[in-house]
C-alpha cells in the first residue's frame, strides 16, 4: 500500500531457513541516499514507491522484484531490476542507471 503523503517506512521482512524476503510496502524516502540491497542476501520484493537516492546490488544473491504497481520515482539504478511478466511499474521524474544496465 502506498501512503499518501509520503513518509518513510521501513521494509518489512519475512524469513525461512533458505533466504530472507524483505518486502518494501508504502513509500520508501531514500533521497540523497544508497538503498543497499547486500547487507543481507535475499530477495527485494517492491510493491510500492521509492523515491530518490541509489539502489545498488552487487551481489547476485540480492536482487531487487517489481511488482505491479511499483514506483520508482527520480532514482538512480546500480542493479539490475527483475519486473514480473505482465506487470506495470511506474517511472516519475526519471530514472537513472549505473553503468547502462538493462530491465529484465
Amino acid at each position: 500500500m502506498v501512503t499518501s503523503p509520503p513518509t518513510t517506512s521501513a521494509p518489512s521482512t519475512a524469513s525461512n531457513a533458505f533466504f530472507n524476503n524483505f518486502f518494501l510496502d508504502g513509500v520508501l524516502d531514500n533521497t540523497a541516499k544508497t538503498l543497499s540491497l547486500n547487507s543481507v542476501p535475499g530477495q527485494w520484493f517492491l510493491r510500492g514507491t521509492i523515491v530518490g537516492g541509489t539502489i545498488t546490488a552487487a551481489s547476485a544473491a540480492s536482487w531487487l522484484a517489481m511488482e505491479t504497481g511499483s514506483t520508482l520515482d527520480g532514482v538512480t539504478l546500480a542493479t539490475t531490476p527483475f519486473i514480473y511478466y505482465g506487470s506495470t511499474i511506474h517511472v516519475k521524474d526519471g530514472l537513472r542507471s549505473l553503468p547502462a544496465r538493462s530491465l529484465t
